[in-house]
């Protein structure tokens, strides 16, 4: 049996908030990427920067992906983007003339609808005088990191729920891209004491979630449904995409599976 997977166009993965996908020490895609190039995938990673706006960081995708195109002199491209990564797609596509050149996004856990934690996160800060002492302990992480110029607290409020209500009467998905998005959700085990801390804040707000993005708030278009271990096991935010593995979930394995069905819908 052939172990190629046939997808038309190239694939892009994109990060999130909080770290960058060119780390040597820590890989944000574990072993993602290697697995799908296993199985002949063009796979590429968005290199944008850990801690910038939105705007910012969707003009550094748009630029990372034409230059895809013309190395692999592909019409379009395929992206997988984790958290904050899926809403700078969404912004790119639909605000930076890059709708044509996008067969399909999934997101994957992406805060479409914002994050009570982040509201949660810049109140409790901001009552105990502590934003700017945070932001510059995050910007030394950040350009540790290989950041350029980092903004700490205006990434941070494009994540709360009332940007993201702005955002999204703005940001209008283009029909021209096929959009699709999974998430997972918790109860606290395996993942201790802080998962479940995270989790009960915005648990009070918007309902069951994965730690960081609510079931609410990461659905959206085409839901593909809740991932769960090959055991039922809940996924976090951040087993998702392998960073973490505290079940029996097989990252690439689910990554692969959902390449597959882009390769069959003819992306």
């Amino acid at each position: 049996m052939n172990s190629f997977i046939n997808l038309k166009y190239p694939l892009i993965l994109v990060h999130g908030l909080g770290m960058r996908d060119d780390l040597k020490m820590i890989k944000y895609w574990g072993d993602i990427p290697e697995k799908l190039m296993e199985k002949g995938i063009a796979v590429y990673l968005s290199n944008q920067m850990a801690f910038h706006t939105i705007e910012f960081n969707a003009e550094l995708l748009r630029d990372r992906i034409l230059e895809i195109l013309k190395e692999t002199n592909s019409e379009k491209i395929n992206i997988i983007a984790h958290s904050k990564g899926g809403i700078e797609s969404r912004y790119m596509i639909s605000k930076l003339d890059m709708a044509d050149k996008v067969a399909s996004l999934t997101s994957i856990a992406s805060p479409h609808r914002g994050s009570s934690l982040a509201n949660w996160v810049l109140e409790k800060a901001n009552e105990k005088n502590a934003l700017s002492f945070s932001a510059k302990i995050l910007k030394s992480l950040a350009v540790w990191q290989g950041d350029s110029s980092p903004e700490i607290l205006p990434a941070f409020r494009q994540m709360t729920i009332e940007c993201m209500q702005d955002f999204n009467s703005r940001v209008m998905d283009s029909p021209m891209v096929y959009y699709q998005s999974y998430g997972g959700t918790i109860n606290g085990k395996p993942y201790g004491l802080w998962a479940d801390f995270k989790k009960k804040i915005i648990e009070e707000c918007e309902g069951k979630n994965d730690g960081v993005v609510s079931q609410k708030s990461f659905e959206w278009a085409n839901f593909r449904g809740i991932v769960k271990s090959s055991k039922g096991m809940d996924i976090s935010h951040y087993e998702i995409v392998g960073l973490t593995h505290f079940t029996d979930f097989d990252a690439a394995e689910f990554y692969t599976k959902i390449v597959i069905e882009l390769g069959e819908m003819g992306f």
